[in-house]
């Protein structure tokens, strides 16, 4: 995962979030759903911090589209001056998805919509599918969970991509969700809650 982003508003958009109210952070931080304007620069974002090997904008917006519970980003100030200082995706699995992702059926590049749960629906599983601003990573989660209680005690879900992450996630004790998982760009459940640490990785 990477552990940076900002990002000014997309010129001449009015790039507003999807919901009635905001939850403040620490130094006045702000946390929203990512409305359809911010698409084209999350996915930039996406590249140039993750991966060049992601999901496409279109399908990352078509996830959203489908659960706004999806993608959330963190934001400082407001109006004109609104900056995304990060961001966070997920995919709420419902049980078919959840068994998916265990048996490798899940394709995490174009998710199924059929395995996604809907808004509203308590998912079954969580994948932390990709993150920016690795060092917020704690204070976006605690927010989440209080804009989002439903989500509190789904199980997390992550890649662990790159040589740091997977070393770390090993002596925080993640789960590989099978012995062929146990390595490096395998997937691995989360022991807690995520919001305790910040070595999940970004990698869709």
């Amino acid at each position: 995962m990477a552990g940076k982003a900002a990002g000014n508003r997309p010129p001449q958009q009015s790039a507003q979030v999807e919901c009635d109210s905001t939850t403040k952070s620490s130094r006045e931080l702000s946390l929203d759903r990512l409305s359809p304007e911010w698409f084209p620069q999350l996915g930039q974002l996406v590249r140039a911090q993750i991966s060049e090997n992601t999901a496409s904008v279109e399908v990352l917006l078509s996830v959203q589209r489908h659960n706004p519970d999806s993608f959330w980003g963190l934001f400082r100030g407001d109006g004109e001056s609104q900056e995304m200082v990060g961001f966070y995706g997920q995919l709420l699995l419902n049980e078919g998805g959840h068994h998916a992702l265990k048996s490798g059926a899940l394709d995490r590049l174009n998710p199924q919509h059929e395995l996604l749960a809907l808004q509203r629906e308590r998912p079954d599983a969580i994948y932390i599918w990709c993150i920016v601003a690795k060092k917020k990573l704690a204070a976006l989660q605690s927010a989440l969970l209080d804009r989002l209680p439903h989500l509190a005690g789904v199980p997390h879900y992550t890649c662990l991509a790159t040589p740091d992450s997977y070393a770390v996630g090993k002596r925080l004790g993640f789960v590989p969700v099978s012995a062929a998982e146990d390595r490096m760009g395998g997937i691995f459940r989360s022991p807690r809650n995520p919001a305790a640490h910040a070595c999940a990785s970004g990698k869709n």
